[in-house]
């Protein structure tokens, strides 16, 4: 059973029936048609189309239990969707201690990384990019 709450509040349900995992028969509550999916679901809106009492059930099932089990599910999602949201924290401002210490962590990447590089002829030396590699000079 598949319920839904229409824009002017009303709700409706549909039913699907279905044979070997597939989708056969869909019968609207509302309107109280019968739609085949496929057409193994032929036979079985026939047999279903026929029994008055198992239709009635159908759709005093689908008026009585959609409203109710939509209240239940919609109800606690608009009291999730209505919250408040909260007043920004300190916590996403970086205070003085973490930026020190982000300052004094590039500098020391800095100062350590020049030599490297320089070492390496990568930076103000003499050697060829990419040859040192291959053990030219």
């Amino acid at each position: 059973m598949m319920c839904k709450e229409e824009s002017n509040g009303h709700t409706s349900a549909s039913w699907e029936f279905g044979l070997r995992g597939k989708k056969s028969l869909r019968f609207d509550s509302k309107n109280r048609n019968w739609t085949v999916l496929h057409n193994e679901g032929t036979l079985l809106k026939k047999t279903l189309a026929r029994d008055r009492a198992m239709t009635y059930l159908l759709i005093r099932t689908s008026v009585g239990d959609c409203r109710k089990w939509l209240k239940e599910v919609l109800c606690p999602q608009d009291e999730i969707l209505s919250t408040k949201v909260p007043p920004l924290q300190s916590s996403t401002i970086l205070s003085y201690t973490e930026i020190i210490i982000l300052i004094i962590s590039v500098f020391f990447c800095i100062s350590i990384g020049i030599p490297v590089l320089w070492k390496l002829g990568i930076v103000g030396g003499e050697k060829q990019a990419g040859l040192w590699l291959l053990g030219r000079t």
